[in-house]
């Protein structure tokens, strides 16, 4: 709501956004990216989130440049599900994609 990604994206790429940068703010990155797709606008969206989209052509770059937030996401389960089959497989391939920084686009 603060769209401090998109300050941090005007200082890294002075004027890419145009001069007539009206906007609108979304609560949840879910809510932008549906607007996006119905023809609403760009969007700065994690293109990790956003793989399946950006592979079929769903949504595509506008821009090739990338920024860094400092933001992180946070997995949360029940206790339950750690025990459950493949639960554990699916936490030690996770660790190593995060170690390794993964297969981004």
């Amino acid at each position: 709501m603060d769209r401090l990604d998109w300050r941090r994206w005007e200082e890294y790429y002075p004027g890419s956004t145009g001069p007539d940068n009206a906007h609108l703010t979304f609560d949840t990155l879910e809510s932008a990216i549906v607007a996006v797709k119905c023809g609403q606008g760009i969007a700065l969206v994690d293109a990790v989130l956003t793989r399946d989209e950006l592979l079929t052509q769903q949504l595509v770059r506008v821009h090739s440049g990338s920024i860094v937030t400092g933001g992180r996401y946070t997995l949360v389960y029940p206790k339950r599900v750690k025990r459950s089959s493949g639960f554990s497989e699916f936490l030690d391939w996770l660790e190593q994609e995060v170690a390794g920084g993964g297969s981004a686009v």
